[in-house]
């Protein structure tokens, strides 16, 4: 959503949709592509074992690649390179999963998980909310630079017992120090992600950095949202799930308008702090919170409506048709 209100405030334009490809065309005679994908993940479901599911996969797509017409199709010479490419790649993996499980061993030997969690307990005296601030930073700290699996075992292993201690689900716990340590790959100063990217699009990595965390400003906020409820994560009474999933999207669309200022139309500044009180009511766990939320929600839509010019692509035609419909207003 901070995309796409970016690009309309910025008059960006997608590509023509009569120059996309078909997508049902394409699929039928690119469909065995998938074939992989499903050999993996109907494996990982019949509980093998993931080196197994992992070989399974690969001889799959070597399979899928001797199918494949033109440059596409797997030679004795391209098996040969990508055999050459995927060791090069796992070899990077391989150093730091072991870079990772010493850090591990030292954290266990020496007992710094034990201490760094009970000062994580000890700064927040109980606090569940100062907890997971404080293990965020954690996460944020031992995650820079780190490939992903390798970070969320340092992370498991220092973070998430602090989170347990106070009652927190497993899974909502281990899922928030996971999150919190491939954010740093776009949190300055270190920001991997970004300064790839900065070095693509030949930007400035630093800024390219703050960029990211600001488009990237909902992922630091939903961890907190599962962890004390965990609706999100699919768990609890189906209707109840629905509705807390609508109610948090709805707060992350407030959320991106106003962090971009700008919603059916650029923002006022009022508007922009109205739009940032409705995010938190709606993403924070609670009827009365989402029922002010959506009021301040729809003050906004009514402000932006009758208070100037709406850009057509700021929003769905029929959200538009809708407001015209319920406010019988004649627009271009």
């Amino acid at each position: 959503m901070q995309i796409h209100y970016r690009a309309v405030k910025l008059d960006l334009k997608g590509v023509p949709r009569e120059q996309l490809p078909n997508f049902w065309g394409l699929f039928k005679k690119k469909f065995y592509l998938l074939s992989p994908i499903v050999v993996l993940v109907y494996f990982l479901l019949n509980y093998y074992s993931i080196m197994r599911v992992a070989f399974l996969a690969t001889m799959a797509t070597i399979i899928v690649g001797l199918f494949q017409k033109g440059e596409d199709r797997i030679t004795i010479r391209s098996f040969f390179e990508t055999l050459e490419v995927g060791a090069r790649t796992a070899l990077g993996v391989a150093v730091a999963c072991a870079c990772a499980g010493i850090i591990v061993g030292v954290v266990t030997m020496t007992g710094l998980g034990l201490k760094i969690s009970t000062m994580i307990i000890d700064l927040s005296h109980g606090i569940l909310f100062i907890t997971l601030v404080l293990s965020a930073i954690v996460c944020l700290m031992m995650g820079m630079g780190i490939p992903v699996t390798a970070s969320y075992i340092i992370v498991a292993t220092i973070a998430a017992p602090s989170i347990l201690k106070l009652g927190v689900m497993p899974l909502a716990a281990h899922l928030f120090v996971f999150y919190f340590a491939c954010l740093a790959d776009i949190t300055p100063p270190v920001c991997i992600a970004a300064y790839v990217a900065a070095g693509l699009a030949g930007a400035n990595p630093m800024k390219t950095g703050l960029t990211a965390t600001k488009l990237g400003i909902a992922a630091f906020i939903i961890p907190f949202v599962f962890c004390y409820d965990t609706a999100l994560l699919g768990l609890g009474n189906v209707f109840y799930i629905i509705y807390r999933i609508t109610m948090t999207v709805l707060g992350i669309i407030a959320l991106a308008a106003g962090a971009e200022m700008y919603f059916l139309r650029k923002n006022k500044f009022y508007e922009t702090l109205l739009l940032f009180a409705a995010a938190i009511l709606l993403i924070n766990p609670g009827w009365t919170t989402d029922l002010i939320g959506i009021f301040i929600l729809c003050i906004v839509i009514v402000l932006q409506f009758f208070g100037g010019k709406i850009e057509t692509s700021a929003y769905s035609g029929l959200v538009t048709r809708c407001l015209n419909i319920l406010f019988r207003k004649d627009r271009e």
